[in-house]
Formats: C-alpha cells, structure tokens, sequence
C-alpha cells in the first residue's frame, strides 16, 4: 500500500509545528551562501533566459513555408475527400448517401477530417470510409444542418404568413370602408331621389364590383395564410 494511502485521512505528524528562531537562522544562511556558488548562479541565470524574437524577414520565410506547406496539404485533402465522396455515394446508410450528394459534405469533411486524420491527411479516403467515428461525426454534421435548415425553413414561413397577414388586415379596412360609402352612397340617393337615374346605377354598379374584387383578395390572402399556417405546424 501506497503510504499516501495509507496516511489518508489522519493528521499529519508535523501539523501545527514550527520551526524554532534557530533553525530558521541556519536554513537563511545555508540559502544565502548557496545563491553565491558560481554553479548556483548559472543555473539561475540559464533558467532565466530568453530566446531572442525572431527578426521580420526570418518571420516572412517561416509564413512563408507554411502557407506552402498548407496550399500542398489542401490540395491533397481535396482529392482525397473526392475519392471518398464517391465512396460515401454507394455506402449502405441511406442517410451518408444523401449526404454525400449534398452541398454540405465537402466542407464538413475537410473540416472533420483536419482534426480526425492529421497525421493520415494524404490517404483520407481510406481511414475515413472505414472509420466508426468519423461516420458518427458526420451523422452529427447531419443532423446539425438538417436542424439549421428546418430553423431557416420556419423563418421563412412565419415571415411570410406575417406578409400576408398584414396584406390581410389591410385589405379587411378597404373592405369596411367600401362597403360603408356605398351604404351611405345608397341612402344618399334614396333619399333624394325615388328613382334614381342611370348614373347612380353605374356607380354602384361600379362599387360592387370593386367591392366583389376585394372580397376575393381577401379571400385569396386568407386562403394563403391557413396554408402557410398548416406548413409551420406540420
């Protein structure tokens, strides 16, 4: 047994104790005359140090190499995710099919496997199509784009049925004032005349059927709210 372990739990022997004003002396003295050894002072002095910064022109080349570097692992990257596009495309799993197939799966997979197959970049295909994990991520990667899509979907609906209800209300109001004047229009003549003449007849004639278009632009914009409304909910 570990005397950790075996200590665990109980007090330890030198709690509460202090050292005496005398061995706190010679502890002081024995620091001091050790800080002075030249070895003492070397090492100080290496465990001090710093590195120069790197000068501009030396940092350009490192960039330099690197970017590179990367411009040659991308391409590769690039082929390599195609090869495995094509075999992801006959993979038994009806949801990697589809998704091989989809504007997501390129960039999911550079991404996917910059972090799964760094060391294995140049034969991505291979591991890949074989990997448990890397099908796992990318069934997440799909469900992730499925929902954003889904959340884009309803945005775009609830948008629309708030369009086309205002378009509603604002049709309503027409609706309600049209129909008032030509109440009042009707009392009007009525009360003026017992037999209205043939230029009344045309405007109401008039007044009703704009009256009737917009009762059918209501009912249109009614009907395209209920459908949208049944969209958002199913």
């Amino acid at each position: 047994m570990r005397i950790s372990q075996a200590n665990k739990g109980k007090a330890a022997w030198n709690k509460g104790r202090k050292h005496s004003p005398e061995t706190i002396a010679r502890i002081k003295a024995a620091t001091q005359a050790a800080m002075k050894r030249p070895e003492v002072d070397a090492r100080i002095k290496a465990a001090r140090f710093t590195r120069p910064a790197q000068t501009e022109e030396t940092k350009l080349k490192i960039s330099l190499h690197a970017k590179a570097k990367m411009a040659l692992i991308r391409e590769v990257m690039r082929v390599e995710v195609g090869k495995l596009q094509e075999i992801m495309a006959q993979h038994p799993d009806e949801d990697l099919r589809t998704f091989a197939q989809g504007p997501h799966f390129f960039q999911d997979v550079m991404s996917l496997s910059w972090f799964m197959f760094r060391s294995d970049w140049a034969r991505i295909s291979e591991v890949a199509a074989d990997s448990i994990l890397f099908h796992d991520a990318l069934r997440r990667r799909i469900a992730e784009h499925q929902k954003r899509d889904a959340e884009a979907q309803s945005k775009s609906v609830l948008a629309r049925a708030r369009k086309q209800l205002t378009q509603l209300r604002y049709a309503e109001i027409k609706l309600q004032i049209l129909e008032k004047n030509i109440a009042r229009l009707r009392k009007t003549f009525t009360e003026q005349r017992a037999d209205p003449g043939a230029e009344y007849r045309q405007a109401e004639a008039e007044a009703q059927e704009l009256l009737q278009s917009c009762k059918r632009h209501v009912m249109k914009v009614t009907t395209a709210v209920r459908e949208l409304d049944a969209l958002s909910l199913g």
